[in-house]
């Protein structure tokens, strides 16, 4: 039995490589860096931040705050899980909190468009 799990990102399909859990994970994760830096940069550019309301200003900081302060806790792992390992993340809310930040960095871009 091996401690290792597997690295790969693509596994053998019947015509031709198919996508693991580990290739959809990374694709995610990618995923909500980009939603992320659209947010981020719309708030550090007087340019664009000009061009949105104070209210989508004030969601958008409630949505990266949030965010910094989970990722604080998931950098810090099992120190701080409890003996639980990562399984509390399967129910942290990951995915309402990724629904929000692309939904968060729509409405961005729903205002750079006007």
């Amino acid at each position: 039995m091996s401690l290792f799990t597997t690295a790969s990102l693509l596994a053998p399909g019947p015509d031709g490589p198919v996508t693991t859990v580990r290739y959809e994970i990374l694709r995610q994760g990618l995923q909500q860096c980009e939603a992320r830096m659209i947010i981020e940069r719309a708030l550090s550019d007087p340019a664009i931040k000009s061009l949105m309301d104070n209210q989508l200003i004030k969601y958008c900081e409630e949505v990266i705050a949030e965010r910094e302060k989970v990722m604080y806790f998931v950098s810090k792992g099992e120190m701080y899980a409890q003996g639980e390992g990562w399984r509390w993340f399967e129910y942290s809310g990951w995915e309402e909190r990724a629904r929000i930040l692309f939904e968060c960095a729509d409405k961005v871009n729903k205002c750079l468009r006007k």
